[in-house]
């Protein structure tokens, strides 16, 4: 997968010099350091990148864009030349997980997708996407690899952050041997474990730790406890003063259990936008779900936005119920 890939990317590269590099929408430490890490990959082998995503850079990843790099769309209205650019988005391979971004698509020349998401879409022409591979970053630090550049250290840590955070500090289904030497690598390079993990996982707000009590008050239990569903409503964030990005790690709390074996997450941001997130354990496939609405994700960890027939969280959760009780019995 990994060669027909990069044949793919090497063949898009060729002949185009100017770059817009963004991730999903409400970017994680994979998306953005993803950003980070393909940004200087492509300044090094002589391409002008810049990277411009549609949501802020989550304020504890701040320091990992050492070079200042990461923009919002706002730095769009200095590119003059826009039919000049191609767009390569990274740690989703779906147009409609980009936010205002998607605006791009008809705007450049072209677009390619690095990824290590199942393929939402057959159809999807331009792509180097392995879904092996724990995240996006292991995907970005093979490229590192393939064009034999040397990771800096201040690269090294956004990889490092960006493999820590989506292989769930390398215990998710996906960290591999691979995945563990590419740490093993990084920490060789100069990158500090206990300061990533303190930036990714111990940065947190005082007004995170007031939203986390209210959205714990939420969990409910449900099919003799195996299954847990928690919420998050645009007035607790609203009443709390945190961030939206704070509260994504929330659904793994319920997982602590030996006998919950999946999580549902319903969450509404700033903007009254109304998301699904799925966490579960062992071959409970919560990705088939997802992609049945529309969303993606892996296996064990998924989501989708509310739409159609979905208004309100009521709308969806019964179905999203029923689908998960239907794999715990399937597994059994």
């Amino acid at each position: 997968m990994f060669d027909t890939g990069i044949k793919k990317l090497i063949s898009f590269l060729e002949g185009r010099n100017n770059f817009i590099i963004s991730g999903h929408e409400n970017p994680d430490p994979d998306a953005i350091c993803s950003c980070i890490a393909l940004e200087y990959l492509l300044s090094t082998i002589g391409k002008n990148a810049i990277i411009v995503n549609s949501d802020p850079i989550p304020f504890n990843l701040v320091s990992l864009d050492y070079r200042r790099k990461v923009n919002t769309v706002e730095k769009l209205s200095e590119i003059t030349n826009i039919k000049d650019y191609s767009l390569i988005i990274v740690d989703t391979n779906d147009t409609d997980n980009i936010g205002s971004i998607k605006t791009l698509i008809n705007e450049v020349n072209s677009y390619f997708f690095i990824d290590h998401h199942s393929f939402k879409f057959e159809d999807i022409e331009h792509y180097l996407i392995l879904v092996s591979a724990s995240s996006t970053c292991e995907v970005i630090y093979k490229l590192y690899e393939y064009f034999n550049i040397d990771v800096p250290k201040e690269v090294g840590d956004a990889i490092y952050a960006g493999i820590l955070f989506d292989s769930g500090s390398f215990h998710y289904p996906k960290t591999s041997s691979y995945t563990l030497q590419i740490a093993s690598n990084i920490v060789d390079k100069g990158t500090n474990p206990n300061e990533i993990y303190l930036l990714l996982f111990e940065h947190e707000s005082v007004e995170s730790l007031k939203i986390l009590s209210y959205v714990v008050s939420t969990l409910e239990l449900v099919y003799n406890n195996q299954i847990a569903i928690l919420t998050l409503t645009k007035d607790m964030l609203e009443k709390s003063g945190a961030k939206y990005e704070e509260t994504s790690i929330f659904i793994n709390i319920p997982l602590r259990s030996h006998l919950v074996k999946a999580c549902i997450f319903f969450k509404e941001n700033d903007n009254g936008t109304k998301r699904v997130s799925l966490r579960s354990k062992g071959n409970i496939d919560v990705a088939k779900l997802a992609l049945n609405y529309d969303g993606g994700g892996h296996k064990n960890a998924s989501g989708f936005k509310l739409s159609g027939q979905f208004k309100e969280f009521s709308d969806a959760k019964q179905i999203v119920i029923d689908y998960i009780i239907k794999e715990i019995e399937k597994n059994k």
